[in-house]
């Protein structure tokens, strides 16, 4: 979070605040001792994720209403882009990418491999990577190519390195690899250390 709000580290930071907040309001996993639920019984659940991303949405929507409510009177400049290019990569483009599709696919096979961790992070962490490790972070944003190809590339390695903890610890790493356990478990394999000699 704070190398993806690099301009506003104090809004980043606080942001995550407020979201570990939200996280922390209901039962705890393991001791099940009710946390900021304020006397009402309808947290003891936390909040619905799906209530808190339509009301995060809903509200991003209100302010940009007013906002535009408000500017309406005023001139807009349009700032319109022409679309060109090709359906494949130049031989240019790949060579240019493909320095960050290897240190991508290295940050996502790592991150594959912690249990839990998804492919939603490995490909934060590589577009952070890629960003701060580029000669034009400013381009970053505005449809680098770099840009694309690290959380791409990251996303990919998470999926195949995401089996290393399913096959040796039967702790899925990702959303494919537990639906992935549970297929096996139908079939009657227990998946972990004891998969290939059973």
């Amino acid at each position: 979070m704070a190398s993806l709000s690099e301009n506003g580290l104090c809004k980043g930071f606080g942001i995550g605040c407020l979201g570990l907040l939200v996280g922390c309001v209901g039962l705890a996993p393991l001791s099940s001792a009710a946390r900021y639920h304020f006397g009402t019984d309808l947290l003891y659940d936390g909040f619905n994720s799906t209530v808190v991303i339509i009301g995060c949405f809903s509200i991003a929507q209100v302010m940009v209403m007013i906002y535009e409510a408000k500017m309406k009177d005023k001139p807009v400049e349009a700032d319109y882009a022409e679309l060109k290019g090709r359906k494949f990569l130049s031989w240019q483009e790949i060579k240019k990418i493909m320095p960050t599709c290897i240190s991508s696919s290295i940050i996502g096979i790592g991150v594959g491999i912690l249990p839990g961790a998804g492919a939603a992070t490995g490909s934060y962490i590589a577009y952070s990577n890629a960003k701060n490790s580029s000669k034009h972070p400013e381009e970053f944003g505005m449809g680098c190519i770099e840009g694309v190809a690290a959380p791409e590339a990251a996303n990919n390695a998470v999926t195949g390195s995401a089996l290393i903890p399913l096959l040796t610890l039967s702790i899925p790493g990702s959303t494919a690899a537990s639906v992935l356990l549970g297929a096996l478990m139908i079939q009657g394999l227990q998946p972990g250390f004891s998969l290939f000699t059973k």
